[in-house]
C-alpha cells in the first residue's frame, strides 16, 4: 500500500496456536485436550510447514521420539550405589516384614496380669532398643523397658506407655499408675507390612536417597 503499511496475509491457523501468551502462565498447549490435540496436529502437518517440511504437534512429537529411545541394559549394582537408579524388575519380599512381634510404643513390656490392680511396682530387668534381640524372659512381677519397634520378649504380653509409669533415679524399679490389657500396643506379627511374595516397589521407580 502507498502509506507504507502491509497487507498480511489471513491466517487460516487453528486459533489455540494463536491465543496471546501472558508472562507467569503455562503454555496453553500443555492443557489442550486429545481432541484438540489432534486437529491442531492435523493443522500443523497440512498447512505449516518448516524448510524441512510438514511439522508434527507436539503429542506426535513425543510419540515419534520416545518410541526411538533405547532403554539401556539392566545391570547389577550394589544398594549404597543406586540412588538415581531406574528399577529394571519389580522388588519383592523374601521375607515377612516385620518378622517378629513388637512394641507400638515406648514404654514397658510387661504380663497384663502383674497390673492387674495398681500402683503396682516392677523391677526393671532389660532395656530394648529397636534392632536389639531380647536376652532375657519377663517373669512375674518384672518389666523391659521397650522402645517403639523392638521385639517384645518372651513373657511380656502388653506393653505400658512411658507416661503411665514413673521410676526411680536407678530406674531399676518402674511404678505402673494404670493398669492394660493383654496385647495392649503390641503389633503382632501377622499384621505385616509384607508378606514372602509381595511387591514392594514397583519396575520403573527411580531409586533416591534418604536424607
Amino acid at each position: 500500500m502507498r502509506d507504507g503499511s502491509t497487507t498480511q496475509p489471513k491466517s487460516e491457523a487453528h486459533p489455540a496456536l494463536h491465543r496471546p501468551w501472558t508472562p507467569g502462565t503455562s503454555s496453553h498447549l500443555h492443557h489442550v485436550s486429545p481432541a484438540e490435540e489432534t486437529r491442531i496436529s492435523s493443522h500443523l502437518r497440512s498447512g505449516v510447514h518448516s524448510p524441512c517440511g510438514p511439522l508434527m504437534g507436539v503429542g506426535e512429537a513425543r510419540r515419534f521420539v520416545l518410541s526411538r529411545c533405547r532403554l539401556p541394559e539392566p545391570r547389577w549394582t550394589a544398594l549404597s550405589e543406586a540412588a538415581g537408579c531406574v528399577l529394571a524388575d519389580p522388588v519383592r519380599s523374601f521375607e515377612d516384614v516385620p518378622a517378629f512381634t513388637r512394641s507400638a510404643m515406648d514404654g514397658y513390656a510387661l504380663r497384663s496380669g502383674d497390673i492387674a490392680s495398681v500402683p503396682r511396682c516392677l523391677h526393671v530387668v532389660d532395656t530394648l532398643m529397636a534392632g536389639d534381640e531380647p536376652a532375657v524372659r519377663v517373669g512375674a512381677g518384672e518389666a523391659v523397658r521397650i522402645m517403639t519397634g523392638a521385639p517384645l520378649p518372651e513373657g511380656a504380653d502388653a506393653v505400658c506407655k512411658i507416661e503411665m509409669t514413673r521410676t526411680d533415679d536407678s530406674e531399676k524399679v518402674v511404678v505402673v499408675d494404670e493398669s492394660v490389657a493383654r496385647g495392649t500396643n503390641v503389633r503382632y506379627a501377622p499384621a505385616r507390612t509384607l508378606r514372602p511374595g509381595w511387591r514392594s516397589s514397583r519396575r520403573g521407580r527411580c531409586l533416591r536417597r534418604l536424607t
